[in-house]
């Protein structure tokens, strides 16, 4: 009876419950002709093919006694050409992944002989806009084994190992949080749909999801037995939630045969092996939405071309040797370079908005300080540097100002849609404005510290949401113990949740449900011995005086695990029709 009488409370508790310049004839879209030349020397036959992937593909003729060459790109209305990869002589073609995408661009290839340039030849193409196409995978945790280590603003450390004895060691530095926060870390057991053609060798969870962070913490991976030796080649990966937006970078391999990755955004990530030729499939194929990401997984497949280059001349030019000795330096500058493309694109087409200046806000941050480093710093004054620097304040003086503007015109209770990213970028302008990356000054917007103070005066005051809270009638109709936290929801752009409970027979059974904006939510339940976990989907709608908001979510199908009733199992299916909850702007309380 008892596994009946728990299918059945289970079912009850869930009913409460992601033509170009430089051509002298007309040419097909996306191909580019060379001027054969350029002051003589240069390679002849050389062009620029745009496949639909957003790639360039440069193809040329050899030069007789040259030595190597040198190719360089720069933006259409930019100043400077910016080196892209020096070549053995003998080679006659290069796919070049990292190029700026829906972005015409002009490509030099100089000839070097006897350590000196001896001519170059151009060619001018307009890369292709690739639509987000991202892979989702099904991903299973082992929730039992989870840790947890609450971290401050001083920073600290966690690890885990897992069934396999791959270990995860998370490392968060000073000022990443703003105040204790606790961090998890859970073993992903299972990747299905996994898209590469070499083992999956290991991920973990890093939690709480989706959280915020002012500057990148490092996990760590130690294999067990190091990395296969069956000839395929090490990755890194990441994705949301419980598989979407799977992507790839690089996998950080040390000479401690560890993987070492940054930490963007708190979510899972790992390290698997792939075939080259699959790797490289899977980055043409399978674009996620954000554009940073973007970046590191074509970061992937380039150093993969790059790898199976001819090799070099021993006797290189000084000239050229300076930029095969600060390989990371050309790396930067090249993303600093799609960066701007990006943001010039948006400009262009006047859809600049609070998540993309955020997003370049974070990328470009990243990339000065990197840039600021003592082995780079000569390398950078360029004015790509400045162009990206000037684009990226004028932006978010435009989204600061005008979603200000925004907030300050909007209903009470009813703020515009963008303003926790709103919250959020001025925070972090406020956290760096007396931080410096070198010589590199963080940019701004160019605005003051009192004017950001000022903007979350304006926020905090005239731009805030309501205080909600369950309604007690639903607490006291429900038949059902029911805790809402928090007990004030102030932002339902945060996470949220509630929890259910109910005695039964002198047995508790509790149904735990956590939201996670824009649209997720995961549910845990506990009863006699008995759990289960599911991932569902629900959505939001604010009434328009912001008195009430109505929660609408789905329940997809879960199974209960009884190891102390024999082991038994109890499938759930999954509920036909959505529950709602009300809740309701609560007067008395204040958001802060």
């Amino acid at each position: 009876m008892k596994p009946i009488k728990i299918a059945f409370l289970l079912v009850f508790l869930i009913l409460f419950s992601l033509s170009c310049a430089f051509l002298s004839k007309s040419l097909p879209a996306g191909v580019g002709g060379g001027d054969g030349g350029g002051g003589g020397g240069g390679p002849s036959g050389f062009t620029a093919e745009a496949p639909p992937y957003g790639s360039v593909k440069l193809k040329w003729d050899a030069v007789e006694d040259a030595q190597v060459y040198v190719l360089e790109h720069k933006l259409d209305g930019s100043g400077d050409f910016i080196p892209v990869m020096v070549f053995n002589p003998a080679q006659t073609n290069y796919e070049d992944f990292l190029a700026p995408k829906k972005s015409k661009l002009t490509y030099r290839l100089q000839t070097f002989t006897d350590g000196k340039p001896v001519g170059y030849s151009t060619a001018s193409v307009t890369t292709a806009a690739v639509l987000p196409n991202p892979l989702t995978v099904q991903a299973t945790f082992a929730d039992d084994q989870m840790v947890t280590q609450s971290i401050g603003p001083d920073g600290g450390s966690m690890s885990l190992t897992d069934q396999n004895g791959v270990i995860y060691e998370l490392k968060v530095p000073a000022g990443a949080v703003q105040e204790a926060t606790d961090f998890t870390l859970t073993p992903v057991t299972d990747v299905q749909v996994w898209p590469l053609d070499g083992p999956n060798l290991g991920s973990v969870r890093i939690g709480p999801e989706g959280l915020d962070l002012n500057a990148q913490p490092t996990l760590t991976i130690t294999l067990p037995d190091g990395f296969p030796k069956d000839g395929t080649v090490p990755v890194g990966y990441g994705f949301d939630g419980t598989g979407t937006e799977f992507h790839l970078f690089p996998a950080g391999v040390t000479a401690a045969g560890t993987s070492t990755q940054s930490v963007k955004t708190a979510g899972s990530q790992g390290v698997g092996t792939g075939s080259k030729i699959k790797i490289i499939e899977f980055v043409v194929g399978h674009w996620v939405t954000q554009l940073g990401v973007n970046i590191n997984q074509l970061l992937v497949a380039q150093q993969l071309v790059d790898s199976d280059l001819l090799p070099l001349p021993t006797d290189v030019p000084s000239s050229v040797n300076a930029i095969l000795q600060n390989k990371d330096a050309v790396h930067i500058q090249r993303e600093m370079n799609d960066l701007l493309a990006q943001i010039k694109n948006a400009e262009k087409e006047n859809i600049i908005d609070c998540a993309s200046a955020a997003i370049w806000y974070d990328n470009s941050s990243d990339l000065f300080e990197q840039a600021g480093n003592a082995a780079n710093i000569d390398y950078f004054q360029s004015t790509t540097t400045q162009e990206l620097m000037g684009s990226l304040n004028d932006a978010i003086a435009k989204v600061i100002t005008n979603g200000i503007s925004e907030c300050k015109n909007s209903q009470p209770g009813k703020p515009p849609a963008g303003r926790s990213c709103l919250e959020k970028l001025v925070s972090k302008l406020q956290i760096d404005s007396e931080k410096t990356n070198g010589t590199f000054a963080v940019p701004n917007g160019g605005f003051k510290a009192s004017d950001l103070q000022d903007f979350q005066n304006t926020l905090n005051n005239s731009c805030s949401y309501p205080a909600y809270r369950l309604p007690v009638e639903a607490i006291e109709g429900s038949g059902v113990g029911l805790t809402f936290t928090p007990d004030i929801i102030c932002d339902l752009d945060q996470p949220f949740g509630f929890t259910l409970t109910e005695s039964v027979e002198g047995e508790m059974a509790t149904a735990t449900f956590t939201f996670n904006p824009p649209g997720t939510f995961l549910e845990h339940f506990e009863m006699m011995g008995c759990t289960a976990d599911a991932t569902g989907t629900y959505s939001l709608q604010v009434s328009d005086d912001g008195s009430q908001a109505t929660l609408d979510w789905s329940i997809p199908s879960m199974t209960a695990s009884c190891p102390d009733l024999g082991g038994i199992t109890i499938p759930i299916p999954p509920l036909t029709s959505s529950p709602s909850l009300i809740l309701t702007a609560d007067p008395n309380a204040t958001c802060p």
